[in-house]
């Protein structure tokens, strides 16, 4: 049997915290026998956690570390940075700095999170810094897209590394030697964008070990023509929280549809059978959980609105990256810099 994983989860973070972390931390260890679990939150929490793990089996697995400190969402990351190491987001952090966690997970501010996370893991070799990447549903397959939210303003030089980033992180996941890497852009011509935007593609495109493809629009993002889309976090953030919200358009029309009257339950009920594998592709829950890209550890941000099952997600996305050595082959391609064999550019 294989050693088992280690994830630290920073219960306190998100906006329902504990009540929905400890109830989504139990479901998983529920159904995964192979990990354990650190669950770091405030004194109380742990006691309701501690108490809630009545199963021997999952008990086993699961250890507490109370802290007296959490982070607060309104608080700038600066003042968080210098007055919160002690809180569970830091210590969650600081486990995966140490080798005693393989990944952590929190719902917390990702601001704050990024700062702790370049203070305590520090970003590997090359990288200035980290991105936050994840997995986009499509109509073909799902896309790796960077950077969404963690760097709002990025320089040419950030997009090209975010580039390689996810180009390499791509290889490892789809295991393909050369990813489509396109660059988000408001047309595909090559004199459109911003005069960053064309430094940064012109860049990019001198890059042999990078696959580079063009300017994608929003509007090509989901139909699975690439498989890394590279922008600044300001632009990733929005086109993923536009998305979102089109989702839950989808679903609230149909719940009106649903309590229009009867005869419009009758067609909700053949439409939800037809419909109900298009709802696990554009919900968000079923999608949760973003990697930090670029530093030396596994940090897995969750949707700080995440519900129990939405929550999981961001679990079995920590799980993923640890088992498939994501991390691992990484940084070891970035420093020997031979992950994506050069070619010459026809």
């Amino acid at each position: 049997m294989k050693n088992s994983s280690i994830i630290a989860v920073d219960a306190m973070g998100g906006d329902k915290g504990p009540p929905v972390t400890i109830k989504a931390i139990l479901a998983f260890l529920n159904e995964y026998s192979d990990v354990r679990i650190v669950f770091i939150g405030s004194k109380e929490a742990c006691g309701l956690f501690s108490h809630a793990c009545s199963c021997p089996s999952i008990r086993a697995r699961a250890e507490v570390v109370a802290c007296s400190v959490q982070v607060d969402d309104s608080e700038k990351p600066t003042v968080s940075l210098r007055n919160k190491r002690e809180s569970s987001m830091a210590k969650a952090i600081e486990l995966v700095a140490t080798g005693n966690a393989h990944a952590c997970v929190s719902a917390g501010n990702t601001g704050t999170m990024m700062s702790f996370g370049m203070k305590i893991l520090k970003p590997l070799p090359g990288i200035t810094r980290p991105a936050i990447c994840a997995l986009l549903p499509t109509l073909n397959r799902s896309t790796l897209a960077l950077d969404l939210g963690a760097n709002l303003e990025c320089s040419a030089e950030q997009l090209h590394q975010f580039a390689r980033l996810g180009a390499l992180t791509a290889q490892c996941l789809y295991k393909i030697d050369y990813p489509s890497v396109t660059l988000l852009n408001i047309g595909l011509e090559p004199i459109k964008g911003s005069t960053l935007i064309r430094e940064a593609a012109e860049r990019i495109s001198q890059d042999e070990t990078i696959n580079y493809c063009g300017f994608i629009e929003p509007n090509q993002m989901f139909l699975g023509n690439a498989d890394v889309i590279v922008c600044d976090g300001f632009s990733g953030n929005i086109a993923l929280k536009t998305s979102e919200g089109v989702a839950e358009m989808i679903a609230e029309s149909y719940q009106r549809m649903y309590d229009k009257n009867w005869i419009s339950r009758l067609g909700a009920f053949f439409f939800r059978r037809l419909t109900s594998s298009l709802n696990k592709t554009i919900n968000p829950a079923y999608h949760n959980g973003a990697f930090f890209v670029g530093l030396e550890g596994i940090m897995i941000k969750s949707h700080g609105a995440a519900g129990v099952n939405s929550f999981g997600k961001a679990l079995v996305t920590a799980r993923q990256v640890v088992d498939q050595n994501i991390f691992q082959a990484l940084k070891s391609n970035l420093i020997t810099q031979g992950a994506i064999a050069t070619r010459s550019k026809v």
